[in-house]
């Protein structure tokens, strides 16, 4: 395989347990910063770039998966696709072909370029491959393609071989109207169609893409080699400012400022449309979201225009939502701080959410000589208090020892407040067996012993007897991966006099150049802690991120092929992608997980639990672990209201359960399903007495809805009672009003 970095699918560890947040201001009337506008303020650090091709962050990915159209798209929960912009697609018996058929008279959102065609959904798959960049998404389509994790540029005939193999796996049939992408290795790989459904698969224009100084098939071309030409640039033409972004979905780009904000204007023809001739194909305020498991839901509305704010300051972002006279719509909430919100007036808690996230402390093997986070060492060999050497935790026993110094109960406690557990392997417990393993064995904890124990081995007693220096670094305003950092330095620094660490935090648009930023894209923080957001619900995208000496989005920067059992890691990811029996590859994960565990390659910190937390005039949201940030085509803004009698002057905000307009059977049999069910946390009142983060099989926050205060109107008490479900019996019956557009 050739080295190829990965990279990020970041933070939904973050931005779920953080998630969007709400509350009602003082007139019920009044909507926030309006009905049509939805705005949200989140941590800072935004996109980090538009290219569909190469984002592989989530600040990114929520960007471009509001602006784009994928030819397949995932369901409201769980991993099933549904075609999208394909109309209907098929696999061959053997898993090798792939053939999708391209839905007809879907509109670009610039008129001038016409309608989606096959030739643009050829275009844009290929450009993926073709650009390559480091740090992207193209290896899901290379690993499954051709079994590699990038192009082969190995000599001037090999690349002219890879760019005509291309060419010939990914073609088109105009007449036919449809796109086929054949398997080249021989082996079926089933989470493929699944991979499609994400960022990377998004569609776009080919002769919009070549006006905006993207790749040219026409000139770099993949059938003469000269297609290397167009491969890995150190920037997308795309990102140049003002920024470019057109696609077929149902928001148009309107503006990013990488330090301040983003806005998506809806494509549907209102009065700020950039191009009000055009609509989204899938229309606005119709039942289209019945495809994607709305099972006979009609949406009562829509929003205009999104805005999302990268505020680092917590404090900045409650004061512009709370109040009398709020700003946002949404803000992030750290876990830590959820007591600020809860029970005001207002506010709709949905939780827990089963999320698809892992953060991890990560050891850099080697940072070179260029790191500003090793402080002042003589170069390679030194040991002291002023710094270290730069392949200082290529030693296991340094590796070891800070694994037996970290204190996860603390941890999950204080960031978490009990709303996570902790996970010996990079694998979520939800939705992997029978490949998860969360068995003791594979978890560290705290032994000071041990851990002494190990710094005196380490570098043959180097460390123990004369110190070290460096930084543990995380990305500003998450204040989980803030916790690690503080908890690991105190860790350290009791152990041993001689022992110091700086805690230092990087804007999230600049982390990069911490984890895969280095000379040959490798890591430049010695210790940093960074999450992964599944990209495709398989252990493979565990396992490669994770442990793939040659491609891992982490473990290439980590410079994991210096293990001397890399080839191990290798060989044993390969075998669990393509072994044809769940039991098989069962006993590779196994084993896998297991040398992970004693090479103590990176820490899993936690698998949290997710929070939705919004105003209560917010409708429409609904959670897929998968998706990357707000989906804003289902949402929209009101007061469920009614004027007329005998419900006038009421709101059903909370009552109307699954937000139909109706408060009915649907929603008392939600509650009764719920009743007598629980959630624990001791640190927000009232609260039942047992371990946090405990919940009952049955608990449904959205039926927990009784007011506690009948002043303020604060609600949930995070039991499902009578109380319960008399709230809503008072307004059974209630039809609201008509929905309609407002300023």
């Amino acid at each position: 395989m050739n080295k190829k970095l990965l990279s990020l699918a970041f933070m939904m560890a973050l931005t779920i347990a953080v998630f969007v947040p709400a509350v009602k201001g003082a007139s019920i009337q009044s909507l926030g910063p309006g009905k049509m506008t939805y705005v949200i303020a989140t941590i800072a650090g935004g996109p980090q770039t538009v290219d569909p091709a190469l984002a592989y962050d989530t600040a990114s990915g929520e960007l471009i998966a509001n602006v784009y159209d994928p030819l397949v798209y995932f369901k409201t929960t769980g991993s099933e696709v549904v075609p999208w912009l394909a109309d209907s697609f098929t696999v061959s018996p053997d898993g090798l072909t792939y053939t999708f058929h391209i839905r007809t008279g879907v509109q670009w959102q610039d008129p001038a370029y016409g309608t989606v065609t096959p030739r643009d959904v050829e275009y844009s798959f290929e450009k993926v491959m073709v650009r390559d960049y480091t740090g992207g998404p193209a290896w899901m389509y290379w690993f499954p393609i051709f079994n590699q994790f990038a192009a082969d540029t190995s000599s001037p005939a090999a690349i002219l071989a890879q760019g005509i193999a291309l060419d010939n796996a990914i073609t088109r049939n105009d007449v036919a109207g449809t796109v086929t992408i054949q398997f080249t290795t021989g082996m079926a790989y089933l989470p493929f169609i699944q991979i499609l459904s994400q960022t990377w698969g998004s569609i776009s224009s080919e002769a919009w893409s070549v006006a905006n100084g993207d790749w040219n098939a026409a000139v770099d071309r993949l059938d003469d080699g000269s297609w290397i030409n167009a491969r890995d640039p150190a920037t997308s033409p795309l990102d140049a400012a003002p920024y470019h972004m057109m696609g077929s979905g149902p928001f148009e780009f309107n503006l990013l400022n990488a330090a301040v904000s983003w806005s998506i204007i809806r494509n549907g023809g209102q009065a700020n449309d950039p191009h009000p001739t055009t609509t989204f194909w899938g229309g606005w305020g119709t039942n289209r979201l019945n495809l994607l498991g709305f099972s006979g839901v009609v949406t009562r509305g829509y929003v205009d225009e999104i805005v999302e704010y990268f505020i680092s300051d917590y404090a900045t972002r409650l004061a512009g939502f709370t109040g009398v006279a709020p700003i946002y719509d949404n803000i992030a909430v750290p876990r830590s701080q959820i007591a600020t919100i809860w029970q005001q007036p207002g506010i709709k808690l949905q939780y827990p959410l089963a999320t698809q996230t892992v953060d991890a402390m990560f050891f850099s093997y080697d940072v070179g000589m260029t790191s500003p986070y090793i402080g002042t060492p003589s170069g390679y060999g030194y040991f002291g208090e002023l710094g270290i050497t730069p392949d200082f935790f290529s030693d296991l026993h340094a590796r070891k020892a800070v694994a037996n110094s970290f204190n996860w109960p603390n941890f999950i406690g204080t960031a978490y407040l009990g709303e996570a557990v902790q996970v010996g392997i990079p694998l979520p417990p939800d939705g992997y067996a029978p490949f998860y393993n969360g068995s003791a064995a594979l978890m560290y904890g705290e032994n000071v012993p041990n851990a002494i124990a190990e710094w005196q081995l380490a570098w043959g007693g180097q460390v123990w007897a004369n110190g070290f220096k460096f930084s543990a670094v995380y990305n500003s305003g998450n204040l989980p991966r803030m916790t690690a950092a503080n908890m690991i330095k105190a860790a350290l620094e009791a152990q041993n006099a001689k022992f110091h660490v700086d805690v230092v935090e990087v804007p999230w648009n600049a982390y990069g150049a911490v984890w895969h930023g280095g000379p040959g894209g490798r890591a430049t923080g010695p210790i940093y802690i960074v999450g992964w957001l599944v990209d495709y619900p398989d252990p493979d995208d565990w396992t490669v991120p994770f442990l793939s000496p040659s491609g891992g989005t982490f473990s290439y920067p980590q410079h994991l092929d210096m293990d001397p059992f890399a080839a191990d890691f290798e060989n044993l990811i390969a075998w669990g992608a393509r072994n044809a029996t769940v039991a098989g590859r069962n006993a590779n994960y196994q084993a896998l997980w297991k040398l992970y565990h004693d090479r103590a390659v990176s820490l899993p910190l936690e698998n949290a639990f997710g929070r939705r937390v919004t105003r209560d005039w917010v409708h429409g949201w609904y959670y897929n672990a998968i998706f990357p940030g707000v989906q804003g085509y289902p949402l929209w803004k009101e007061n469920i209201l009614q004027t007329t009698p005998p419900f006038a002057g009421k709101s059903a905000d909370f009552e109307d359960v699954n937000e139909d307009g109706k408060v009915d059977i649907k929603d008392l049999a939600t509650a009764a399903k719920a009743f007598g069910a629980y959630f624990i946390q001791p640190a927000l009142p009232p609260n039942p007495v047992g371990p946090p983060g405990t919940y009952s099989a049955n608990w449904n926050a959205k039926a927990d809805l009784n007011v506690v205060d009948t002043i303020t109107g604060a609600r949930a008490d995070m039991k499902v009672d009578i109380k319960d479900l008399a709230t809503m019996a008072k307004l059974f019956g209630f039809v609201a009003n008509a929905w309609a557009p407002g300023p």
